[in-house]
């Protein structure tokens, strides 16, 4: 051993004896949560009962569980098309899982008017009828009176 400063005290160096780590307060935590601990999150809300893992979350995403394990660290996610398999899967919004904004559950999709349903069936012909008709009530509308 040689008696060479390393520009830090001994304590500093070494860490200090029987300090828990949520106690030392020169290691800074980071208070964002990565990719991984939201879409670990996502996939025990979907499937409550089993545990979620980086494996199944792999299987999901189609990826290796070390490329999931690499997304626990700061900066680091898949792929955009893993992510969307994600997503699908657990129900959950791409923008919540890629950021933790926004809402977690897209909003229910409102049920679809027949009408609309069978838009596609329709002829060009029976369309430009329909566009033209619902052009004419448009332009006939009164305002409101209060």
């Amino acid at each position: 051993m040689t008696d060479e400063d390393i520009g830090l005290p001994y304590s500093y160096a070494i860490g200090l004896t029987y300090t828990a780590f949520e106690q030392n307060e020169r290691v800074a935590k980071s208070k964002e949560r990565s990719f991984l601990d939201r879409a670990l999150e996502a996939l025990r809300d979907r499937y409550p009962r089993d545990r979620p893992t980086q494996v199944r979350l792999a299987k999901i995403a189609g990826v290796s569980q070390p490329a999931v394990h690499e997304w626990g660290f700061p900066e680091r996610g898949p792929d955009h098309a893993a992510v969307l398999r994600i997503a699908k899967e657990t129900g959950v919004c791409v923008e919540w899982l890629y950021t933790e904004r926004g809402p977690k559950y897209p909003p229910p999709i409102p049920e679809v008017d027949p009408f609309l349903r069978n838009w596609e069936q329709l002829d060009d012909d029976k369309k430009r009828q329909i566009a033209a008709f619902s052009e004419f009530l448009r332009r006939n509308e009164q305002p409101e009176r209060q």
